[in-house]
């Protein structure tokens, strides 16, 4: 595949989308949608474990692309990004599909979001994670929606409300996270993560799938509250275009709490 943002590799039943934008890997519109063009090949050829991972040696990826928060492009960007975790949902309830993030540096924002899905996060231990998104008079609508189910109500506000950025054992120990290993064991690391998948059946563990608790049918459901909210509401604010201004500007933002 001729992709300009990410490359697309497979071997066997494994696919790997690398973010190919160092040294931030920051997430653009065009990037989205080839991340999304990637998961539509990959469950078309039946794909059983989509590894995410990013390039260069500084961060799986700092997040989304503050320029494209403007009112011409809010909606095709919310909706592109937010289409992954939609398809990655589906291929996951109905074929069993197993995802990995192999996180190395900082992993923020949307890139943390991305991460964080993944059924399993393999991170070293100079990986930071965060969703810094509040001090830019934003939120993080995929976080929203998926955090306070998966490391409790109280560590989710905690991350969100603050913009807290934490380090590697920190997310371990709240579960964002699954392995924590060195720069070294990384690459090993997810190797043996994804034969011990693969050698399993692909029958009995899409049967797995469907026989746990029903948190992704709730998870899309508060996704999209989260995206009309951000939409139809969070966009009108003075405080929103405050906030990605400041940071253009690389100042402190001033509120009018409105």
């Amino acid at each position: 595949m001729n992709y300009k943002t990410i490359t697309y590799q497979i071997d066997g039943a494994v696919a790997t989308i690398t973010l190919n934008e160092p040294p931030l890997n920051i997430i653009t519109i065009a990037m989205m949608q080839e991340i999304g063009d990637a998961i539509d090949t990959s469950i078309a050829r039946a794909i059983r474990v989509i590894v995410f991972a990013g390039a260069g040696e500084k961060a799986f990826s700092a997040g989304v692309e503050i320029s494209e928060h403007t009112p011409d492009l809010i909606e095709e960007m919310l909706t592109s990004f937010h289409d992954i975790f939609r398809k990655l949902t589906i291929a996951q309830q109905e074929g069993g599909l197993v995802t990995i993030a192999q996180v190395n540096g900082h992993c923020l924002g949307g890139g943390c979001e991305l991460a964080c899905f993944c059924d399993f996060v393999i991170a070293t231990e100079n990986s930071k994670f965060g969703t810094p998104e509040i001090m830019l008079g934003c939120y993080p609508p995929v976080a929203a929606a998926l955090f306070p189910a998966m490391i409790g109500r109280r560590p989710a506000e905690r991350l969100m409300f603050t913009g807290e950025i934490i380090d590697a054992q920190k997310a371990l120990a709240l579960g964002l996270i699954t392995d924590l290993v060195s720069k070294t064991e990384l690459s090993e690391s997810t190797k043996t993560t994804i034969a011990s998948i693969t050698d399993k059946s692909a029958a009995v563990l899409r049967l797995l799938r469907q026989s746990e608790p029903d948190w992704r049918t709730e998870f899309l459901r508060q996704l999209d509250i989260a995206e009309e909210v951000y939409l139809r509401e969070l966009t009108q604010l003075a405080d929103m275009e405050e906030g990605i201004l400041a940071f253009q500007e690389k100042r402190k933002p001033v509120w009018k709490n409105r």
